[in-house]
């Protein structure tokens, strides 16, 4: 994949917590609000706040929330020129799949690679120390409190067993996946290894567009027909899930997709 590029900002856990529990919009919102428990400190570390993307930020219905501009500098979301984040995909057609003729072994499919860095811009980041979820690291960014870099909102979903949740100071192969309901049900295991992935991709159990390392050789695979993991990871966090689309999201969709759109190739991973 091609990592996206953005800042995230640090908001008290109860801050986030209120407004999560007021986005509620569903039966599995309730379920993940409740696991996080009634205290009003984070379960993982007590002294660490929630750091958030710009877009999760403003989904919640915060304000100030800090964005990126194209000179990678940070600036106040809803201004000029200030974006959630900005996307870079390689111009080597070779590395790139357009559902278009005959794909190469290890060409990656186009659309899956940018929506896997969009899913990153939404929201779907880890903050464990050591990973690299795209975002320019600063002081802004992941921190607050033990373990080093705080933690980021799906982390609060991280578990290792039922009730036994995993956040490791470095991610050290250990079993690690996503759960709404306090670890009961795995929906889907997380990469937890330090081979230079990021530790909020999924591992390559499944075919899945936020697997560590993509899915080389492979089309046609989105959010649709992955299983939808991480569309619970999304609606877990912020998002409210709409079944059926407004008839301008997807022109929406694509006219960010454009702008964040650039020809540079950045790693692979």
């Amino acid at each position: 994949m091609v990592p996206a590029l953005q800042y995230l900002t640090n908001v008290s856990y109860s801050a986030y917590k209120t407004a999560l529990a007021g986005n509620e919009s569903g039966a599995n919102d309730v379920t993940a609000v409740a696991s996080l428990g009634a205290g009003s400190t984070n379960p993982l570390d007590s002294s660490s706040g929630v750091a958030l993307t710009g877009a999760l930020h403003a989904a919640l219905g915060l304000s100030g929330g800090i964005g990126i501009n194209t000179s990678t500098g940070t600036c106040t979301l809803g201004t000029g020129g200030c974006y959630n984040g900005i996307i870079t995909v390689t111009n080597n057609s070779s590395l790139l799949y357009y559902r278009s003729g005959v794909q190469a072994g290890g060409a990656y499919d186009f659309f899956s690679v940018v929506e896997h860095e969009v899913d990153e811009i939404l929201g779907s980041t880890s903050c464990i120390v050591g990973t690299n979820p795209g975002n320019i690291t600063t002081s802004i960014n992941c921190t607050n409190g033990s373990p080093a870099l705080g933690t980021g909102a799906a982390d609060l979903f991280r578990y290792s067993s039922a009730g036994t949740r995993s956040y490791l100071g470095s991610a050290n192969g250990s079993v690690a996946y996503f759960s709404i309901d306090g670890g009961v049900t795995n929906i889907a295991g997380y990469h937890n290894s330090p081979d230079g992935a990021d530790y909020g991709d999924w591992d390559s159990a499944s075919l899945r567009v936020q697997n560590a390392f993509g899915t080389p050789g492979i089309s046609g695979v989105d959010f649709t027909n992955d299983g939808g993991s991480i569309v619970y990871v999304l609606d877990a966090v912020g998002f409210n899930l709409n079944p059926v689309p407004e008839p301008g999201t997807l022109g929406l969709l694509g006219a960010g997709l454009a702008l964040f759109a650039a020809f540079r190739l950045k790693r692979v991973r």
